[in-house]
């Protein structure tokens, strides 16, 4: 099995090129962890509140992609406990959600606490595609590459670095990833999420959001993102 960047390595890079570095990592591992919520039904992973449950941990990784922009002054993406709680147990499904938590908590925590959570979003990456051996190769190659990459990073981390790397490097996205793109693309348009699935794709290509991706950073009532007219 590849290796992930041990505890060691991400505390060095953490004093060597500072927080904004694992905010990247961790956004980077929780975005290629979150397209196999598409392996089941969504109402399947959350049979009640299902659009507030999956707005909740979507809107994480969109957050994130304007870090540089709003950073922890004003970043407010909390994942509620029953989000987590409420997920059927299904293995890739609580790996996703634990991923969007460790994302969160590096973006707010600081020194010990960041670097622990930057091991935990590449594990609960690897753990989200389990159920294939070779998907949890592919994943944790492209962590490793992402911490290789950091770690050559000449200047400081700053706003190009969240739009001049694509998701998976120097090589191609995997066959299979695109389909299980395709299918959480599919889950999220038949909650009427179709504009957060084109947010989420707009990342998984590299593409620029417009500047309303900020507005995922509000904190809306449950009775808008449980209504998926309401949010959009």
């Amino acid at each position: 099995m590849v290796e992930l960047p041990t505890k060691e390595e991400l505390e060095k890079l953490y004093h060597e090129k500072g927080h904004d570095a694992l905010v990247w990592y961790a956004w980077r591992n929780n975005l290629r962890a979150l397209a196999a919520l598409g392996m089941r039904p969504l109402h399947e992973i959350w049979d009640e509140r299902t659009a507030h449950h999956v707005y909740t941990v979507c809107r994480v990784p969109l957050i994130l992609s304007c870090w540089m922009t709003i950073k922890r002054d004003i970043f407010k993406p909390m994942i509620a406990d029953d989000t987590e709680k409420k997920a059927k147990p299904i293995a890739s499904a609580s790996a996703v959600v634990k991923s969007s938590i460790y994302a969160v908590k590096i973006a707010y925590d600081s020194d010990e606490a960041i670097i622990t959570n930057a091991v935990s979003s590449a594990n609960a990456m690897r753990a989200a595609h389990s159920f294939n051996a070779t998907f949890v190769t592919v994943v944790s190659t492209a962590a490793m590459n992402d911490y290789i990459f950091l770690k050559n990073y000449f200047g400081s981390v700053g706003e190009a670095l969240w739009s001049s790397q694509p998701l998976w490097g120097k090589v191609d996205e995997p066959s299979w990833f695109v389909e299980i793109r395709k299918q959480l693309d599919r889950a999220l348009r038949l909650l009427d999420l179709g504009f957060l699935s084109d947010d989420l794709n707009n990342l998984f290509d590299n593409k620029k959001n417009n500047q309303r991706i900020v507005n995922y950073n509000n904190d809306w009532s449950e009775a808008i993102t449980n209504d998926s007219s309401a949010l959009h």
